[in-house]
């Protein structure tokens, strides 16, 4: 008989938990796979779209948990790919990335005024782009995320 490892049941359980489902938008292959891979070492389900467009039509077809959306896109730029998520699901969960935030920083402000989570700049961090993910996953609102976010 071999006792019961609580630690290594409770950790298996809350990994369990996890498990959300996350949409990268964002056309840079190298952003892409980092982000893939760093997720799903934390038990997410990933899927990836190159363009708003893909995006879009991918929140069409299943309900996303969480949304990365790169605020410089081809074509459809991040906050219209936004904007068309929310007529999807005016509930949508997105968090704005960009390697770009002069360029676009105004973007940036009308995406967060139109209830995008926060925003991060390029190179991401994995870690405090895990405890946002963690943070929406829990159910918490925007402004219980930022608040947690900032008190670090």
């Amino acid at each position: 008989y071999k006792p019961l490892q609580v630690d290594q049941v409770i950790e298996l359980v809350e990994k369990m938990e996890k498990g959300g489902l996350v949409l990268l938008t964002d056309d840079d292959p190298t952003t892409c796979e980092t982000v893939i891979d760093f997720l799903k070492l934390e038990g997410y389900k990933i899927a990836a779209a190159k363009t708003g467009e893909e995006a879009v039509e991918a929140a069409k077809r299943r309900e996303f948990d969480v949304i990365l959306i790169d605020i410089k896109l081809p074509i459809m730029n991040g906050l219209e790919t936004f904007r068309a998520l929310k007529k999807t699901d005016p509930e949508v969960k997105a968090i704005m990335i960009t390697g770009y935030p002069q360029e676009v920083g105004d973007l940036a402000d009308q995406a967060l005024q139109e209830d995008a989570y926060t925003v991060f700049n390029k190179p991401l961090d994995p870690d405090e782009l895990l405890k946002v993910v963690n943070l929406i996953m829990e159910g918490k609102s925007k402004e219980d995320v930022n608040s947690e976010v900032n008190a670090f």
